[in-house]
């Protein structure tokens, strides 16, 4: 027997922040295993956004099987594609079923770490996902809403170069992206030291004005470092009206939510694109996710590298034609 259901991954430091999120959203979690939870397909069907807590959602079958040919037989029904273990249970047996598809050399470099900010953004790849809920029963996606299936997104880090680690937010967000930051344009990055933002983004081949009270600690070639502009000054003052013109706006500064909010607003307005996190101290406000769902062309995750905090997007939006 198959049943159709909703499946949905949890961040092992952030449950908490899951079952408040869908105890707003009137939505149950049933526990069928470690970090992974049934919901109701027609419940979350009614939210037309993705869980932001959620590590990764799946519309997925269950069923019984056998064997381990049985189980390969029945994926290979629904895809030729080599399909991926996220392991929750039994994940020997898991891995015998992977390799009914391919071989460990090259389920490992399906399986290896993002590196460095992408050249392009590629969507057309599906990467076919299944989790052993026992060694009898299986849970399987075609395409799970992560490229990374399970979210867990990892990263070859570079160790020297960058002066934090807040660089990987944005090097998963440019993963996640549909549109990617270009060579050549211009970006503005808010509350910017110690610079790890605006470290990959001169890298990536733009022009950025940096603004913050405290000097970037950055160690770059002559030739990128030429493209960084920086301003000492309060990144909350800066707004449209007052600052350069850019295609991209971006801010990783630690704030209460509701400045960060008001910092936001001040640059809807404008048709550059927008990347900020948002930060909690304590427990986490929904009021704030709320407000910023309701953008138009908003995007909000809690990306894999995120601690407690979110990061939202908006996409360069058009400007207007007058008639």
């Amino acid at each position: 027997m198959i049943d159709s259901s909703h499946l949905v991954f949890s961040h092992p430091d952030y449950e908490a922040d899951l079952f408040a999120e869908c105890v707003r959203l009137g939505i149950s979690l049933e526990k069928i295993g470690k970090n992974l939870y049934l919901v109701d397909p027609k419940k979350i069907a009614k939210h037309k956004s993705s869980l932001i807590w959620a590590r990764d959602q799946w519309d997925a079958e269950i069923f019984d099987f056998s064997s381990v040919t049985h189980a390969a037989n029945e994926l290979r029904k629904r895809s030729k594609r080599p399909w991926i273990q996220v392991t929750t249970n039994s994940h020997r047996r898991g891995e015998l079923i992977e390799l009914t598809f391919n071989s460990k050399a090259k389920q490992k470099k399906i399986r290896q770490k993002k590196c460095a900010w992408p050249d392009a953004v590629d969507r057309s790849r599906e990467n076919p996902a299944f989790t052993l809920l026992s060694p009898t029963r299986i849970a399987i996606c075609s395409i799970p809403r992560e490229e990374v299936p399970g979210g867990d997104w990892l990263f070859e880090e570079e160790r020297s170069g960058p002066p934090s680690r807040a660089y990987l937010k944005l090097w998963e967000w440019g993963w996640r992206s549909l549109v990617l930051p270009k060579t050549g344009e211009v970006a503005i990055d808010l509350g910017a030291s110690p610079g790890g933002w605006t470290w990959v983004l001169a890298k990536a081949g733009l022009t950025v004005h940096a603004f913050d009270r405290s000097p970037l600690k950055l160690d770059l070639p002559n030739h990128v470092q030429s493209r960084i502009h920086f301003s000492k000054g309060d990144a909350f003052l800066i707004r449209p009206e007052n600052a350069p013109r850019a295609d991209w706006v971006f801010c990783d500064v630690i704030a209460e939510p509701k400045r960060t909010l008001e910092l936001i607003e001040a640059w809807l307005p404008s048709t550059s694109g927008l990347v900020f996190t948002i930060k909690f101290k304590g427990a986490t406000d929904f009021a704030a996710i709320d407000h910023l769902r309701k953008i138009p062309d908003s995007n909000l995750a809690h990306l894999n590298v995120n601690k407690h905090e979110v990061t939202f997007w908006r996409l360069p939006q058009k400007p207007s034609v007058s008639i």
